[in-house]
């Protein structure tokens, strides 16, 4: 019986020993999966870190080409009003020229009106950039007889007079 209980008392302690083990290997095996489930947890949070990084880089980046967006927005608004304020004193100056011109031009129609008139002039274009100037009321024996005068520009843009006398003569 001695041998039987050693036996039993060394099986039942081996039994123990193997339970403990088992305890111990199931400890091991707990805190081992609590230091997994740690570093994952921690390198997911590296990893979240990191994209969280990369994303406030990015909005930084687009916040800087946002500004300069602003700016360059900013400045085209500058210079389309500085081209605004360039052709609105533009139009002012055509108009005033325009408004300078039209009394010129009546002056000019009073003055060809009035040559028109007491010498009878006629101004005729004629071929090679030519100009013919007719006048009547000349002679104070025949105020239809006409006297005629032909000029034009030379390469230097001088007038140059062709032929001048009664208009019979000048076609001559």
């Amino acid at each position: 019986m001695q041998e039987f209980r050693s036996h039993f008392i060394s099986q039942s302690s081996e039994e123990n020993s193997i339970q403990e083990e088992r305890d111990v290997y199931k400890e091991s095996l707990k805190d081992l999966t609590d230091v997994f489930v740690l570093l994952f947890l921690y390198i997911d949070v590296e990893w979240q870190n990191k994209r969280i990084e990369e994303k406030q880089e990015d909005i930084l980046q687009e916040a800087a080409k946002l500004k300069e967006n602003r700016k360059q927005c900013e400045e085209l608004a500058e210079h389309i009003q500085k081209l605004r304020e360039e052709l609105n004193k533009k139009k002012e100056l055509a108009l005033a020229s325009k408004k300078v011109n039209k009394e010129k031009l009546k002056e000019l129609e009073k003055s060809a009106a009035l040559f028109k008139d007491r010498l009878g002039l006629e101004i005729r274009k004629l071929r090679g950039e030519k100009l013919q100037f007719v006048f009547r009321c000349i002679n104070p024996k025949d105020l239809e007889e006409p006297f005629s005068c032909i000029i034009y520009f030379n390469e230097e843009g001088e007038y140059k007079r062709k032929s001048c006398g009664l208009l019979s003569q000048s076609f001559s």
